[in-house]
């Protein structure tokens, strides 16, 4: 519990939205979430056994479980940074094709009937 208030409002709010999800679901759904937990879990694992070879210190046993909670906590941050930073870049394009669809469709078109007709080549 203590993990959950290390984090946002925004953060808790999402990891109750899908707790809730995962409870309202079948049981079949909630047996394959769970399962695919186990997967991430292990994937987790993997990168960080695979970050402590990269980073090539040693890492003490009594020392793995701080160096894995500093590993998922700064993996998080950066996970939630590029997603902060994807949302921004998104909502800028969304604005410029907005503006892009106002241009071209904003001006006041005449109806068909009412356009005036294409323009004839002078005579030879």
């Amino acid at each position: 519990m203590r993990e959950l208030q290390k984090l946002s409002p925004e953060q808790r709010e999402r990891i109750w939205k899908v707790v809730i999800a995962v409870l309202n679901s079948p049981e079949e759904k909630r047996i394959d979430f769970l399962s695919n937990e186990d997967e991430r879990r292990s994937k987790i694992r993997e990168q960080i056994e695979q970050a402590i070879k990269m980073i090539g210190v040693p890492i003490p046993d009594d020392r793995k479980r701080s160096f894995f909670h500093k590993y998922f906590e700064g993996r998080r941050a950066i996970e939630e940074r590029i997603r902060k930073e994807d949302e921004e870049k998104r909502q800028s394009y969304i604005g410029q094709f907005h503006e892009e669809l106002k241009k071209e469709f904003g001006a006041p078109q005449p109806p068909d009937n009412q356009k005036a007709p294409p323009p004839q080549a002078p005579p030879k």
